[in-house]
């Protein structure tokens, strides 16, 4: 893995789709951790060139890697605790491709919620503690698990503002979720595209 890494950062890796495949399989099976700084080094221009291959390699270290759902001491899903990674790549990615930035990391981080929620409800709704209490759009220096949350609430927004009636099926699926960082996201994406929706 590690020679993959050097390659890599040596190569153009938005040029190379087989090379790009090699450290996709190699983040999947373990043998290259998300929380590896060379990854981020060698990719740090990779969604800039190739927004879905910037999808991919981050659907990869966040949802497919062994270690996407594992749990710290504290009930917290470790990974999306990191703040060693690319947050440029994430907004870049979210911006270029928002739809499929939705259609992939809105369901993991609804699992993310369900894994880790209280068992308690308040209000009708469960809270998490990577998500909750904040309102999607705040700005500052997150954890990946905030800026995947944020991005993906920008997204839906851009996706409600340009092709709301394709939007229906992720609003439907976010109104009957119980957790109030989904229904942030849902409000989100109510007032992005209001006029549509009204």
């Amino acid at each position: 893995a590690t020679w993959l890494l050097k390659v890599t950062r040596n190569a153009e890796i938005h040029r190379c789709q087989q090379l790009f495949e090699l450290l996709l399989d190699a983040i999947r099976s373990g043998k290259i951790a998300p929380t590896d700084e060379q990854l981020w080094l060698s990719t740090s221009e990779l969604a800039e060139h190739q927004p879905l291959w910037g999808i991919k390699l981050l659907k990869a270290c966040f949802v497919e890697s062994p270690t996407s759902l594992k749990l710290d001491s504290n009930g917290r899903v470790a990974l999306l605790d990191m703040y060693d990674y690319n947050p440029t790549m994430i907004k870049t990615a979210s911006e270029a491709e928002p739809q499929v930035f939705v259609e992939v990391f809105l369901p993991h981080l609804l699992t993310v919620m369900k894994k880790t929620h209280s068992n308690s409800f308040e209000q009708n709704l469960r809270f998490d503690p990577h998500f909750s209490w904040r309102f999607p759009t705040e700005q500052e220096y997150n954890d990946i698990g905030r800026t995947l949350y944020n991005g993906v609430a920008d997204a839906l927004g851009q996706w409600a503002q340009k092709s709301p009636n394709t939007l229906t099926p992720i609003l439907q699926l976010l109104t009957v979720d119980e957790h109030d960082a989904a229904q942030a996201l849902l409000y989100h994406a109510l007032i992005a595209g209001a006029a549509s929706y009204s």
